[in-house]
């Protein structure tokens, strides 16, 4: 199942770096194209990782940690 979504997920990429990266091309959108070539392996290595059973960080568990010493204060405020 692992490698049948790996699969899955570089068949997609490559699908949609064929259908708009020659659009960016014409339109000569070198910036774009660089960060959305960036973002889609990012996203591919991502997806790779998790289906793979990798321990990936919640961006809520950052959310949690920069408001703690708030949450904190607050309480002993409130208290």
């Amino acid at each position: 199942m692992k490698v049948a979504c790996m699969v899955f997920v570089i068949l997609l990429a490559i699908f949609l770096s064929i259908r708009d990266i020659p659009e960016m091309k014409r339109q000569k959108s070198y910036k774009e194209m660089a960060v959305y070539v960036i973002i889609l392996f990012l996203g591919v290595m991502l997806t790779i990782l998790k289906a793979n059973g990798a321990d990936l960080p919640n961006p809520a568990d950052v959310v949690v940690a920069v408001n703690s010493p708030f949450v904190a204060m607050l309480k002993g405020v409130l208290e």
